[in-house]
């Protein structure tokens, strides 16, 4: 069975939806979902049980005290909920391993090729940022060292467990405080940067970001190589006032679960093309 554990606020709700339904398209094996959250409504979990049972997914959910993280570095769209991945060992006591994926992501590909992956000598596997040594000069991570994007990584939890204590990544946050700037991904590269295996080519975890114009050579590269499309940055494509050529990507998903809403933020971002209002980047963090 592939462990897959992620997180999300009452927000982002419609973002499980249709992250959950590209895995469970796409990959045949059985699939167990734990979801951590530290406030999702019981109106949400009831619904997303009774839909999990008829996709053939097995959910789990773990609520996390919002005392834990009340007083963690938070940046613009980064919620206290992305720091509950640092539960890990807590999550999995006794697995071998576990993916971790956001759920502003949608599956192409079976995941089972990801999962399957050698990660004996490693930590993690994860994909690099693109501007990831600045980030290794910033947290003094050393020239051998791997900076990775923080939104699908899969953890080799029994090395983990020989060489860091349950509780260890808060303390790493602890002991960090002053030079965090990208919340729990600082955590987990400062944990973990020494013993990454990279994905290179970023099939795994193929990162778009906000305004980004989409080649057809790249279209075409996404449709035959790529596992999993991460929609980094707080502008995601169901903001209507999202701008970049991955839209199309994200709400072709979208449109069998939220067929008016696709239909709508199509339209309306075609009519924001002609009237632009530089406000409304203020107001996308759901």
């Amino acid at each position: 069975m592939i462990q897959i554990f992620t997180t999300l606020s009452d927000a982002y709700y419609p973002r499980l939806r249709v992250f959950s339904r590209t895995l469970r398209k796409h990959t045949v094996s059985s699939i167990q979902l734990t979801i951590l959250h530290i406030n999702l409504s019981d109106k949400n979990i009831t619904e997303f049980r009774k839909i999990s049972q008829k996709m053939d997914l097995n959910v789990r959910f773990i609520q996390v005290d919002k005392k834990l993280f009340e007083d963690y570095k938070l940046i613009h769209h980064i919620t206290p909920e992305a720091y509950t991945k640092l539960l890990l060992l807590q999550v999995y006591p006794t697995e071998e391993r576990a993916l971790w994926i956001d759920v502003d992501t949608i599956v192409l590909r079976d995941i089972q090729d990801l999962y399957q992956e050698d990660i004996n000598d490693v930590y993690v596997l994860g994909t690099p940022e693109d501007k990831g040594k600045l980030d290794i000069e910033r947290l003094k991570l050393g020239e051998d060292a791997a900076y990775i994007n923080a939104g699908v990584i899969l953890f080799n939890l029994k090395k983990i467990r020989e060489d860091f204590s349950p509780i260890e990544l808060l303390e790493i946050y602890d002991r960090h405080r002053s030079s965090i700037r990208f919340a729990d991904q600082d955590v987990i590269n400062l944990a973990f940067s020494s013993k990454v295996k990279k994905d290179e080519n970023k099939k795994y975890n193929y990162t778009i970001r906000s305004g980004h114009k989409m080649s057809k050579e790249e279209k075409s590269l996404i449709r035959d190589n790529v596992y999993i499309v991460h929609f980094i940055r707080h502008i995601k494509p169901w903001h209507f006032y999202y701008q970049g050529s991955a839209r199309l990507l994200y709400l072709r998903e979208m449109f069998p679960i939220y067929p008016f809403k696709s239909v709508f933020l199509l339209a309306a971002g075609e009519f924001y093309k002609l009237f632009p209002n530089k406000k409304t980047l203020e107001n996308s963090n759901t």
